[in-house]
């Protein structure tokens, strides 16, 4: 789960780096999309894995999605929808 972590947390900031180097274009996408998944994986794994919490699979699907969807909002609230309101 540690390299899965990583993985997440070099995507997030690779997405970062991918707006804020290339504005005006959807560049990000190319790492945020992944990172979003990488993010439902990871805390799914660790809210279910015995090393985890040991939560039922019932709970930890949903609990995944809805951190993964968190995730991806407080990157576009950072990045994408800041800047609109700086427009």
């Amino acid at each position: 789960w540690t390299n899965q972590t990583l993985a997440m947390i070099v995507l997030w900031t690779g997405a970062v780096y991918l707006y804020r180097t290339y504005k005006g274009s959807k560049s990000y996408l190319i790492a945020a999309v992944p990172a979003t998944f990488m993010s439902v994986v990871t805390s799914t794994y660790i809210l279910q894995a015995k090393e985890g919490l040991e939560l039922s699979p019932s709970i930890t699907y949903p609990a995944g999605i809805v951190i993964g969807i968190l995730f991806l909002y407080l990157f576009l609230r950072v990045t994408v929808l800041r800047a609109d309101q700086e427009s």
